[in-house]
């Protein structure tokens, strides 16, 4: 791997790291996050909780595509290609890593 591949690894990385945290939360904490993501205008979302928001819709991609509804290797293996497919097209991650 290059540099710029290891960068985007890392990016990917830290979210599944994230996505893994936010599974552990104990219900009244997920139930807090999901009430403040439903009350507010997704355009006046904090950028911290529209994150959240999106890595919960990779997760559901990736059970879907899984046919689970739970979390197993299948879904961690394809919920991590996700967040990696997100980051790399994102202009803003690719200008970090010195992608054009």
């Amino acid at each position: 791997m290059g540099v710029k591949t290891d960068c985007l690894q890392n990016e990917t990385d830290a979210f599944f790291a994230q996505l893994f945290f936010n599974g552990i939360l104990n219900p009244d904490e997920k139930d807090t996050l999901s009430s403040k993501i439903r009350a507010t205008y997704y355009p006046y979302l904090s950028n911290q909780l529209k994150i959240i928001s999106y890595l919960w819709s990779l997760q559901q991609q990736a059970m879907y595509s899984c046919q689970t509804n739970v979390w197993d290797d299948c879904t961690s293996t394809n919920a991590k290609k996700l967040i990696y497919n997100w980051v790399a097209n994102s202009p803003e991650y690719k200008k970090e890593c010195g992608i054009n």
